[in-house]
């Protein structure tokens, strides 16, 4: 039952976010880094911006992988932290509840996909939580040379709840620098 579970959901995930990426206008640059570009469009009828992050980097992909896969749940708790913060003062805390998927598309590209989750029998609904009922999470890696990694991102945290501008231009300064941080540390370790 839960893996047809985790199947579904992650079927889900990749069929929407497949969607997501053919949507090429409307997307509205907020700040360019070093490596990366933050860009923001809205999405549906959601409260919150779709967010992209992109950019080539100069790295061999399964190095990329191996490291984003490590640093993935510090960037999750970083973001969802600044997120929760900002929520509390009109809210409860929230959380999601999420199964993360590697998915090889292509001999040069992977897909890191995160589909939600309603309910787990091993983490039930707390009282004084509120479970996020909708969440996109989805990392393309495609492989351009031996060396070099096409990077493209996407997220919404909590489509139902709207930020304010200021919360917003925040979020996206610690998303970004969180990024570019990465990546001075990976290439330092090469």
């Amino acid at each position: 039952m839960i893996n047809n579970q985790y199947t579904q959901s992650v079927n889900d995930a990749i069929k929407q976010v497949t969607e997501i990426k053919a949507l090429k206008d409307e997307w509205s640059l907020i700040k360019k880094g070093k490596y990366y570009s933050l860009s923001s469009r809205k999405y549906k009828d959601c409260q919150n911006k779709l967010l992209k992050v992109e950019g080539t980097l100069p790295t061999a992909i399964l190095l990329l992988v191996n490291s984003i896969l490590a640093t993935l749940i510090l960037h999750s708790l970083k973001i969802e932290h600044f997120a929760q913060l900002a929520a509390m003062a009109n809210s409860l805390p929230k959380e999601m509840l999420t199964v993360r998927h590697r998915k090889c598309i292509s001999n040069n590209e992977i897909l890191l996909v995160n589909g939600v989750l309603d309910e787990h029998q091993k983490l039930p609904r707390k009282q004084d939580v509120i479970r996020t009922e909708h969440a996109i999470y989805a990392l393309y890696l495609t492989k351009l040379s031996a060396n070099t990694t096409n990077f493209e991102l996407y997220f919404q945290k909590d489509p139902s709840t709207s930020f304010s501008e200021q919360i917003f231009t925040k979020l996206s300064d610690v998303v970004l620098n969180s990024y570019e941080k990465d990546v001075e540390t990976l290439m330092a370790k090469k």
